[in-house]
């Protein structure tokens, strides 16, 4: 499946429509934009955007970009000035997102080993009643 470019779904969508190109443009723009901004801020391990699909996070990827968060920080000498200062703050507020991040991950990998012991624990029930049942 090869990515349709944002200027390719503006420009058929404005001849299909009838509209100005750059009308089109910038409500696709806006759009991509806002899904980006939610994508980034890191809330659910699932995010289902429509039409688009489900994106999902990976947790060796969540760690190594901490990872590589942390190891930034940790050279940022934010003395240095106040540009520096800034960045060690946005760095700061990353590496917070992304430990949330790991944490949805930590819940939600302990609640699907919850729902599939319990499958399993009904599934041992259902098969030694149907074996009482048969003798």
């Amino acid at each position: 499946m090869n990515p349709v470019k944002r200027k390719q779904i503006s420009q058929q969508t404005a001849d299909k429509l009838g509209l100005d190109v750059s009308l089109v443009d910038d409500v696709v723009s806006f759009y991509f934009h806002t899904v980006q901004r939610k994508l980034a801020r890191l809330d659910h391990v699932n995010v289902n955007v429509p039409n688009l699909g489900t994106f999902v996070l990976v947790k060796p990827r969540v760690e190594s970009k901490l990872q590589r968060y942390e190891q930034f920080c940790e050279k940022v000498d934010e003395s240095e000035s106040i540009k520096a200062y800034e960045t060690k703050l946005e760095v700061k507020h990353h590496i917070q997102n992304y430990k949330n991040a790991l944490s949805f991950l930590e819940a939600e990998s302990q609640r699907k080993t919850e729902v599939k012991q319990k499958k399993r624990q009904r599934y041992v029930e259902e098969r030694d009643q149907s074996v009482e049942g048969a003798q």
